[in-house]
């Protein structure tokens, strides 16, 4: 019998886009760092959590601060806990690409259409997760938007020369010296080769396999790090970092903020975390994890 390869060549380009597009990124090592995002194997084939992480800081002036990572698409329980977290924050610093204004997320959901939210969704139905802009409440007044605009966006990268063919080779670049420096063969190679997706589609369970296999490498993020360097070239994750950390040095300075959250994808925390205690003496306290995908 012939095996038809045509399913998983789909799925494995779009599981490529998923990663250079929204989460997984190519990172350079860092041996020591805090992580962001993992993947818990389970005890039995394919069965594993895929956890974010929401950590503590606090300032010389009792002001605390969470840094609350997210992936983009997630079981609705977790996207329940993130809101129910939400809720005691007297401000939360949100990301997303879009314009700022009254109905702008819901603007945005309807009528801003484009190629990463088109992924998303594509990825979200395939694996049976939902969206994160469609569960999280962008609604209460304690929400922030602390990001880029699109022409603020395509400002930075005209200005640093760069466009996404340019970001990916920079990436590319960055991670290849890297492994020159580490010897870390081990990190930087995919495991998502076309093997590994047939052995996922023909396991009798190819969502929860596939779901698995797309976990576990989401989950390598969590060990990974741009350098400060190559994130400053990249205004799609250097200057949107920098928006953030403005909105937060805005709101500390308001005595009555304090308690804060900032809440962007995992592959940004790792810079975030870089400003707020070098640059604005945030010490940190304490890390829980939330279950982001359960599998089964």
């Amino acid at each position: 019998m012939k095996y038809d390869h045509k399913p998983a060549n789909i799925f494995l380009g779009l599981v490529s886009l998923f990663f250079v597009c929204i989460q997984s990124t190519q990172f350079a090592h860092a041996q020591e760092a805090s992580r962001f995002i993992r993947f818990v194997p389970g005890v039995s084939d394919w069965n594993g959590e895929l956890q974010t992480s929401i950590i503590s800081f606090s300032d010389s002036l009792g002001t605390k601060l969470d840094l609350v990572s997210a992936v983009h698409l997630g079981d609705k329980e977790y996207y329940e806990q993130l809101n129910e977290e939400f809720r005691n924050k007297d401000i939360v610093l949100y990301e997303l690409i879009a314009e700022t204004g009254q109905g702008s997320i819901s603007n945005s959901m309807q009528t801003g259409f484009s190629p990463i939210s088109f992924i998303q969704k594509a990825m979200g139905s395939f694996l049976e997760l939902s969206f994160q802009l469609e569960q999280i409440d962008y609604s209460p007044r304690n929400f922030i938007h602390a990001d880029l605009n699109p022409s603020q966006l395509k400002k930075a990268m005209a200005v640093k020369d760069q466009n996404l063919f340019s970001t990916l080779i920079t990436l590319a670049a960055a991670q290849s010296a890297n492994g020159e420096r580490t010897g870390a063969s081990e990190i930087t190679n995919n495991p998502l080769d076309f093997m590994s997706l047939l052995n996922a589609l023909t396991s009798g369970d190819h969502i929860n396999s596939l779901k698995y296999l797309v976990g576990e490498e989401l989950g390598k993020a969590g060990g990974l790090r741009l350098t400060e360097g190559v994130e400053n070239q990249i205004p799609i994750l250097g200057g949107r970092n920098r928006a953030v950390i403005n909105r937060l040095a805005e709101a500390i300075s308001d005595s009555a903020n304090q308690s804060i959250a900032i809440f962007y994808g995992a592959a940004h925390m790792p810079g975030i975390e870089r400003s707020i205690t070098e640059e604005l003496g945030f010490e940190r306290e304490s890390q829980r994890w939330l279950p982001a995908w359960q599998i089964p």
